[in-house]
């Protein structure tokens, strides 16, 4: 026998049908959100006392002047150091000579080869007699020579260069000593003319610089020395502090560069700037005092002084009045801040947020007026707060406000996605 065999048919539905079903769903979500976000209870404010610690990401910003030199001319190929790195200078205080472009070691090489030539025949000359100013001169250049190396050997740059400037200085007291107590002969006079012309040469492409204030000397520079500066607090934005805190950006310190010359840093004050997120309730506030730990660094006292919205982050930036000292190389650092406060409480699902500033609702009479607020401290219950604006209405202990209520919905798993 043959049996027959049947196919079932698929119903498809129509595309009217679809667009009813999706209209529905779109519907459903937006009932729901309305829910979740517009329903809520009220609270009332209370006295409480909270700590919370955060640890950030930050950089140190110092207030500091970059100088350079030779700008115009392309900048210098060479410089001598007359301070030691991290060294306090006054005003007017000799910190560095630097050479023009092109300017070549060999120009000064020469010079002191003309020099020892000179030295010889002043000896010459003045044949074995030696005065005790001649005597205590050369021993004291003999010594100087002997300091310098061993301040070398052992990697002390401070003491050497202290060495140094004394050793240049007996010589030079010597050259003149001798220039003026020596007679000239014709050989003298021709090595006094080459010399002459070689010191001409030299100080052609010489300048000297000196401190134009007073603070810490510092000869090494990063990518953000003129952008993360005091001067710029109010123009620093997201992306700058989010680069500078990459970890190959920050740790790119030089030394001076073909114009940057040196930076005069300010020793009694420097800030530091982090990010957070524009709804998180912890956020720096206008001058509110906090603990802070720099790892590597110590412990300060710092003084809350802006956040602020970049972009889509909150950036907080804090004063420090000590210890740049140890920080004027630093860029990116680990800081944990402390939220200690207490005051008047609300519910932390009370905080709103109007493109990052903080508020609440105060009720009154069944109606909700915001107020924008700054929050001292907070954990995962509770915000102390205080109204930003001295003006009413006031936030007063037993006041009643509104907490928003929000529904943790996946809208993706929601929309079947």
């Amino acid at each position: 026998m043959e049996i027959l065999q049947f196919k079932k048919r698929r119903r498809r539905l129509k595309k009217p049908v679809l667009a009813i079903l999706a209209v529905l769903m779109l519907i459903a979500v937006i009932a729901l959100v309305f829910v979740a976000f517009l329903g809520g209870s009220e609270g009332k404010v209370k006295y409480a006392r909270i700590e919370e610690t955060r640890t950030y990401t930050a950089v140190v910003i110092r207030d500091e002047k970059l100088v350079g030199a030779f700008e115009k001319e392309g900048g210098y190929s060479v410089a001598d150091y007359c301070v030691h790195e991290g060294q306090s200078v006054e005003t007017g205080e000799h910190i560095m000579d630097v050479y023009r472009l092109g300017f070549s070691r060999e120009t000064e090489l020469s010079l002191f080869k003309t020099r020892q030539q000179i030295y010889l025949a002043q000896l010459e000359v003045i044949g074995e007699v030696r005065n005790e100013q001649l005597k205590s001169l050369d021993i004291g250049i003999e010594n100087a020579k002997g300091r310098l190396s061993y301040a070398v050997m052992n990697g002390n740059g401070e003491a050497a260069l202290a060495a140094e400037t004394e050793l240049n200085e007996l010589l030079e007291a010597r050259r003149d000593y001798l220039k003026n107590e020596t007679h000239e002969t014709e050989t003298l006079r021709a090595l006094y003319k080459e010399e002459d012309d070689k010191l001409d040469a030299v100080l052609a492409s010489k300048r000297e610089l000196f401190a134009e204030g007073e603070g810490l000397v510092s000869f090494y520079f990063d990518d953000y020395s003129a952008a993360l500066n005091a001067d710029k607090l109010n123009l620093i934005t997201t992306s700058l502090v989010d680069a500078a805190t990459k970890k190959d950006k920050a740790q790119d310190w030089i030394g001076a560069s073909t114009t940057a010359a040196y930076r005069l840093i300010n020793p009694n004050v420097f800030y530091c700037a982090f990010l957070t997120a524009p709804n998180d309730a912890l956020r720096v506030a206008q001058n509110t005092e906090y603990p802070v730990e720099i790892d590597g660094y110590g412990t300060f006292e710092a003084v809350g002084v802006a956040s602020y919205k970049s972009g889509n982050k909150l950036i907080n930036i804090v004063r420090i009045d000590s210890g740049v000292e140890s920080l004027i190389n630093a860029r990116k650092v680990s800081l944990k801040l402390k939220y200690s406060a207490e005051g008047l409480c609300v519910e932390k699902r009370a905080v709103q947020y109007n493109d990052g500033s903080p508020y609440i609702e105060l009720m009154e009479n069944g109606k909700r007026t915001g107020v924008y607020v700054d929050v001292l401290a907070a954990n995962a219950d509770g915000a102390i707060v205080i109204a930003r604006d001295a003006q009413v209405p006031a936030i007063q202990e037993g006041e009643r406000y509104w907490i928003p209520k929000r529904l943790n919905v996946d809208l993706k798993k929601l929309l079947g996605r």
